[in-house]
């Protein structure tokens, strides 16, 4: 996906961050659900999971406010051994799943992990545009803040609905439009309430309290 940082609110751009290696925390894991995708011309239907990544040191001035950048990878929900997602956990971690560790892993273990991440930038259209290109360990040694927010939506969750009213637009409407919604007759309102379905779901959905564990420096592991 293109992660050129635009500000929802106003709908303008910035540049998109130089190449190179940045330290950043995760902020946000924010299940997609089932979406339909084309590869090389055949159409299918994936499990899709959003990874967003925050960078404390690199600022932008956004509605008159100094916040730290942000960029999100999204990914076929899938930890088989050829799977992007499972080559980028793995790098990040530092080494590989054991298969009991896979077995018990729940992704939303990642919020708050820090990493490096690899900034490549590509030219598509006459634009420019800044794309994550994989993160590995942090060196030993080195920290990086916890991120300012940290953002969990589980389509399977409705305790997690709450934090819906703070995603972009475009993310609103992904899931609203992808099939797991669409098959259980659901859509989210841009405050995360519940319209067009059963009363039997209620629609006081509690706000996400988005904090996990504090990383542990003295983990051999970051999840």
């Amino acid at each position: 996906m293109s992660t050129n940082v635009r500000d929802a609110k106003s709908g303008s751009t910035f540049p998109p961050m130089e190449p190179g290696t940045y330290p950043a925390t995760c902020c946000g894991v924010i299940d997609l659900g089932l979406q339909k995708t084309t590869f090389e011309g055949i159409e299918r239907e994936v499990n899709q999971i959003l990874i967003t990544w925050e960078f404390p040191d690199e600022l932008l001035e956004i509605n008159g406010e100094m916040k730290p950048r942000r960029i999100s990878n999204t990914y076929t929900f899938s930890t088989s051994e050829k799977a992007k997602l499972r080559k980028d956990l793995k790098t990040w971690r530092g080494r590989d799943f054991t298969e009991a560790e896979l077995r018990d892993f729940d992704i939303a273990n990642i919020l708050g992990a820090p990493c490096l991440v690899n900034i490549v930038n590509v030219s598509r259209n006459g634009n420019t545009y800044a794309n994550m290109a994989g993160c590995v360990k942090l060196p030993k040694g080195m920290t990086v803040p916890q991120p300012s927010v940290k953002m969990h939506f589980d389509i399977d969750d409705r305790g997690t609905w709450g934090v819906f009213a703070d995603l972009p637009e475009w993310i609103r409407a992904k899931i609203n439009n992808g099939l797991t919604f669409a098959e259980k007759g659901i859509r989210l309102d841009k405050n995360g309430k519940v319209f067009d379905f059963s009363a039997t779901v209620p629609n006081d959905h509690p706000a996400i309290d988005g904090i996990a564990e504090s990383i542990d420096d003295n983990d051999e592991l970051p999840f």
